[in-house]
């Protein structure tokens, strides 16, 4: 919990002196706000529009959310928030009082105990799939497919594999024979690869800003430093095939170009993708 609170910890509080700046949904829907295909579609909304957050970090997410589609649709939607984690505790830990939405503990990847067929008529992930092991996004995609409304929208943030090229970098079977220990691609941290948190720690210091490639799902996993969490990057056509292997149209793409808290220089791609009729 700890580790996990210095994370959302950047985003509520951003420490002093960092080289630049992590995303929140603030940010992207200032991006996705340029887009002349957006206004339409959310017109096409319900008066009450459904909106699902997958993955929360910043507790003005759901606010932001609201007056967005506000804006466009003239009405209030009914936002809620999914996550692994227990946000409200972390907010609390760190002395904020809970956001103002809905929050459910879930897993985006499985959502068929909460959310039924066609059910949600906005979906959103503000950079979801650069959290989650490669081995998560299909599924994670497919979900988005599933639970969008016929007339719905799903605003989805990336970045992609551009701006860790530059980093040091080996390959899934390189990395076993530096450590002795296989690559986990399901892994989200060091402290999932190694025995034991110690070792974690101790290898942190020879991982931390370096990239390990998986030839096979053709992911770069970056290492964070202090806490040896991981990032994941694809290739944007990667990602945007899969939600078109899930019945997704991408109806608008913004692209821009950014650094985040670690100092890496990221493309940003905010994508509109709506129901293939």
């Amino acid at each position: 919990m700890r580790d996990l609170s210095a994370l959302i910890g950047q985003f509520v509080a951003p420490v002093p002196g960092a080289p630049g700046a992590n995303p929140n949904l603030q940010r992207s829907l200032d991006r996705f706000a340029r887009l002349p295909e957006l206004g339409p579609r959310l017109r096409r909304l319900p008066k009450s529009p459904s909106a699902l957050i997958q993955g929360y970090s910043d507790p003005g997410n759901a606010g932001a959310l609201r007056r967005f589609i506000a804006a466009h649709t003239n009405g209030v939607p009914e936002v809620r928030a999914i996550d692994l984690y227990d946000l409200p505790e972390v907010y609390a830990l760190l002395g904020f009082p809970p956001p103002d939405f809905a929050f459910l503990l879930a897993d985006a990847s499985d959502l068929r105990a909460h959310y039924a067929d066609r059910s949600v008529d906005v979906v959103v992930q503000d950079f979801l799939l650069n959290c989650a092991p490669a081995t998560l996004h299909t599924p994670i995609v497919a979900e988005v497919g599933r639970i969008l409304s016929d007339q719905g929208v799903a605003l989805i943030s990336f970045s992609d594999r551009s701006g860790v090229c530059p980093r040091p970098t080996m390959d899934t079977a390189e990395f076993e024979r530096r450590f002795g220990q296989p690559w986990r691609p399901d892994a989200y941290n060091l402290a999932d690869v190694f025995p034991s948190d110690a070792l974690a720690a101790a290898d942190l210091k020879g991982l931390g800003g370096g990239v390990v490639h998986d030839p096979e799902s053709r992911t770069a996993t970056l290492t964070t430093n202090p806490t040896g969490r991981f990032e994941f990057f694809r290739d944007a056509e990667a990602i945007m095939g899969l939600f078109e292997a899930a019945g997704l149209a991408t109806l608008a793409v913004d692209r821009s170009e950014g650094m985040d808290s670690h100092g890496l220089h990221c493309t940003r791609h905010r994508c509109l993708f709506g129901r293939i009729n």
